[in-house]
This record gives structure tokens, C-alpha cells and sequence, in this order.
């Protein structure tokens, strides 16, 4: 009896930390990341965190990478856009990918200086929704 308690309690703490370490999983990016920004998306009343990244590039003013909401447990949604250096307006277009073909749902446009994105989103028919300010967290190095 005392060798079945071990067992139980063993049992109940190995299950407790699985819980533990899978509530606590991180996103997992498609690509390398050369740059994160993290923040806010303001939803009427409500604040929603954000999560971008961006994925290396060559200095083109083409930009990609993937973002998520929250804790990214429902995984990522991926972008692509552009941004232009002497305005600093940055522009990306998410989307997803149904029969092989991108289709796009909504779009990130403002500003990207200081270390700040900032502007508004707007859904797949071109109407502004939602304000955000996304900060820069980290500069990945190759």
C-alpha cells in the first residue's frame, strides 16, 4: 500500500508539471527573426496584445514575417508588405493561405520610427478598425 501512495503521488506531480510546462509553451516561428515588436491592439473597449515578427530581409523595402494575438497558443498569422524609408509608413497585409493562393484579411498601416510601429488596422475590405502601438523588443542577431 505504502509503494501504491509513491506511485500516486509520483503520478500526480509528473502530471501537474506537464500542465505546467505546456501552458507555458512558446510560438514557434516559421523563419529566423530579425526583429520583434510587441504591444497593443486597441478593440473597441477592450485592449488586445500583440506580438510581431519580422523575418530577415534585404533592405529592399520589402518586409515579412508573422504576428500573434495574446499568448499565440492558436499559433501565428503570417504577413507580407513594405515599407518605404523616407516617409517610415509601413504597410503589412495578413493573410492566409486557403487552395494554395494567399488570401489576405486584414492590414497593419502606420508609421515604423524610434522604435515604435504605430497606426491602425484595417480588415480585407479596406476599413479602418482598430488603432495600435507596437514597441520594439528585441534586435536578433544572424
Amino acid at each position: 500500500m505504502k509503494q501504491f501512495s509513491k506511485v500516486l503521488l509520483i503520478a500526480f506531480f509528473m502530471g501537474g508539471m506537464m500542465i505546467t510546462t505546456t501552458s507555458f509553451a512558446q510560438v514557434r516561428w516559421k523563419k529566423p527573426l530579425h526583429f520583434l515588436y510587441k504591444g497593443t491592439m486597441k478593440i473597441g473597449q477592450k485592449t488586445r496584445n500583440i506580438t510581431m515578427g519580422f523575418y530577415w530581409d534585404d533592405n529592399d523595402g520589402s518586409v515579412a514575417g508573422e504576428y500573434y494575438y495574446g499568448s499565440g497558443k492558436n499559433g501565428t498569422i503570417s504577413f507580407v508588405g513594405s515599407y518605404d524609408h523616407s516617409t517610415k509608413k509601413m504597410t503589412v497585409n495578413e493573410y492566409v493561405i486557403h487552395d494554395a493562393q494567399r488570401k489576405f484579411t486584414g492590414s497593419f498601416s502606420g508609421t515604423s520610427a524610434k522604435g515604435w510601429y504605430k497606426g491602425v488596422w484595417s480588415n480585407s475590405n479596406g476599413v479602418k478598425m482598430h488603432s495600435f502601438a507596437l514597441k520594439l523588443a528585441k534586435v536578433y542577431k544572424k
